[in-house]
């Protein structure tokens, strides 16, 4: 079949799944547009069917973000053919990519591809801190080229159906913090300006009930003036380092 080109969509608070989304883009070697749907807008467009979909969003544990999920529903398909993808932290992405599947589908588009991608821990950041490495970037082209080749070699777009993850998605509460401004704070407002769910208020502290802990006021912030707790930290760090130790590898399904 023939694509005329790429329409990339993202969710990436911390911008791990943007670098992942632009290296496979890049290397599958078509004109690429980018929309970032992490900011707190509104979204919405049609996608035609002679255009890969590249879907991509990170993993917040086991599930797709529901503000992710939220706007994505808002991108239209017309039987166009997807590619999804989800990066995650070296522990699990359990059941993000049936559900990002679920939904791609249920908007109009034939998912014909997708990968698990490791990259640096969103929250403990020592977790995966070199990923992708030279290794990860290989194989993310490498998975672009060999989709290339899938698609150019079809006739017909046909859905993947060996995509790993329950139907039923695992409960995912959430995390019991949330970054608060450090003493550094000048309260220039870009983290406020940033939050993807309108979670920081006008003293730039986080409402822990709007906070999804998805950790993009912490880069963003020119002065390095947000953080965790250092007890909170301390605790999450010790229970992740126990499953995060072996090396988790990528994978693509086509």
């Amino acid at each position: 079949m023939k694509i005329n080109g790429v329409k990339a969509i993202y969710f990436s608070a911390t911008g791990n799944t943007k670098r992942v989304i632009e290296l496979f883009c890049k290397a599958f070697g078509e004109p690429a547009e980018y929309l970032d749907v992490t900011d707190n807008e509104e979204y919405g467009c049609e996608i035609d069917k002679n255009t890969l979909a590249v879907i991509g969003v990170p993993s917040f544990g086991g599930r797709v973000p529901a503000i992710a999920a939220e706007r994505i529903k808002n991108i239209r398909g017309n039987n166009t053919p997807a590619f999804i993808l989800t990066t995650y932290g070296n522990r699990s992405y359990d059941d993000t990519l049936t559900e990002l599947r679920s939904i791609a589908e249920n908007n109009g588009f034939v998912v014909a591809g997708a990968a698990s991608i490791v990259s640096r821990h969103s929250i403990v950041t020592d977790i995966a801190a070199d990923r992708p490495d030279s290794k990860d970037i290989k194989e993310i082209k490498d998975y672009a080229k060999e989709f290339k080749n899938k698609l150019l070699n079809s006739h017909n777009i046909i859905g993947i159906k060996n995509i790993p993850g329950n139907e039923k998605f695992r409960d995912f509460g959430g995390v019991p913090f949330s970054p608060q401004p450090t003493k550094q704070c000048v309260s220039c407002g870009i983290c406020a300006e940033k939050c993807p769910v309108g979670a920081i208020g006008k003293d730039y502290k986080a409402d822990s009930k709007k906070c999804i802990a998805c950790m993009r006021c912490v880069p963003v912030c020119p002065n390095g003036a947000r953080a965790v707790s250092k007890l909170a930290l301390k605790m999450v760090s010790l229970k992740l380092h126990k499953v995060c130790a072996d090396r988790k590898e990528n994978k693509l399904f086509i």
